[in-house]
C-alpha cells in the first residue's frame, strides 16, 4: 500500500510542478498594460525632412545621438533600452521613416506617446500592435480541383 501511495504522490508531485510552471511561463508572457499591444514598445513616424537630416549608421540599433527628438530626459523616464528603424529595408515609400522605440517603464506608454506627438518631427506615435496567430481558417470550404473551388 505505502509503495501505491508514494507514486501517487510523486505523480501529484511532478503534475503540481508542470501546472506550476505553465501558469508562471503563461504569466511572463502576457501584456500586462493592454492586452492588445506590446508592452514597452511604441512606433513614431518623422516627417521626411527630419527622416532626411538623420545620419543612421545601423538600421537595427539607433543612438541617442541619431535620433535627437529623444532628450536624455526621455531615455532615464522611461528607461529606453533601444530604437530601431522598422523597416529599414524598404527601397521606397513612407515606411522607412518609421521607428520602434523599446522601453522597460511600460505603464507609462501613453505618456512617451503624448510627449512624441508634441513635437514638429513627429507625424504619428503608436503603440505596437500585438498580432496574434488564429488557428481557425477564414475558408471552412474544403478545397479541390485544380482551381481550388
Amino acid at each position: 500500500m505505502s509503495d501505491y501511495l508514494n507514486r501517487f504522490m510523486k505523480i501529484l508531485s511532478y503534475t503540481l510542478t508542470l501546472i506550476t510552471l505553465l501558469l508562471l511561463t503563461l504569466q511572463l508572457h502576457s501584456q500586462t498594460v493592454y492586452e492588445e499591444y506590446f508592452d514597452g514598445e511604441v512606433w513614431v513616424s518623422v516627417t521626411p525632412e527630419y527622416y532626411n537630416t538623420l545620419k543612421i549608421r545601423n538600421p537595427e540599433d539607433i543612438g541617442a545621438e541619431q535620433l535627437d527628438l529623444l532628450s536624455e530626459r526621455n531615455y532615464l523616464d522611461y528607461d529606453i533600452t533601444r530604437v530601431r528603424q522598422s523597416f529599414h529595408e524598404l527601397k521606397e515609400g513612407n515606411s522607412k521613416r518609421v521607428f520602434r522605440i523599446y522601453f522597460n517603464h511600460a505603464n507609462d506608454v501613453d505618456l512617451l506617446i503624448s510627449e512624441l506627438i508634441r513635437r514638429p518631427e513627429v507625424e504619428f506615435a503608436e503603440r505596437v500592435p500585438l498580432l496574434k496567430t488564429t488557428y481557425i481558417p477564414n475558408d471552412l470550404r474544403p478545397s479541390g480541383g485544380q482551381n481550388n473551388q
